[in-house]
């Protein structure tokens, strides 16, 4: 948390020109807010990548041979056809897992 809470501060005091951006040769315009929620993982990189797998749509829902939905079953990652980074993986994750429990709750 104390890192975080100091990369922020950083980050800001650049946005508002009182000291140089580490990482930019022109700061951001944007302040970073203070308050969340925030979320965070740790992440390692890796080489690795899967072509192929299964279809899926911007909700994460399986599509079968004809492009129709095959209801009650979705996926993320690199089981779908895409070759979508790490961040892709993680919001279809999480829309996956939305769109499943909307699923279950009808």
């Amino acid at each position: 948390y104390n890192n975080l809470k100091e990369t922020i501060e950083k980050y800001n005091s650049a946005v508002r020109g009182e000291t140089k951006d580490e990482f930019r040769e022109k700061p951001s315009k944007k302040e970073f807010k203070m308050t969340g929620p925030y979320y965070a993982v740790e992440v390692e990189s890796a080489v690795h990548m899967t072509k192929g797998g299964v279809a899926a749509n911007e909700k994460a829902e399986v599509l079968n041979e004809n492009n129709k939905i095959v209801p009650g079953l979705y996926a993320a990652g690199e089981v779908t056809n895409s070759s979508a980074a790490y961040s892709a993986a993680v919001v279809f994750g999480r829309i996956a897992g939305e769109s499943a429990a909307e699923y279950i709750n009808k």
